[in-house]
């Protein structure tokens, strides 16, 4: 399943910036 592949690098990505900005 791609879109489970695609949500799971987005998640990761979002997680990555969120930790930046101090936002979780």
């Amino acid at each position: 399943m791609a879109y489970l592949h695609l949500k799971v690098s987005l998640g990761a990505a979002i997680n990555r910036n969120g930790e930046k900005s101090g936002f979780k």
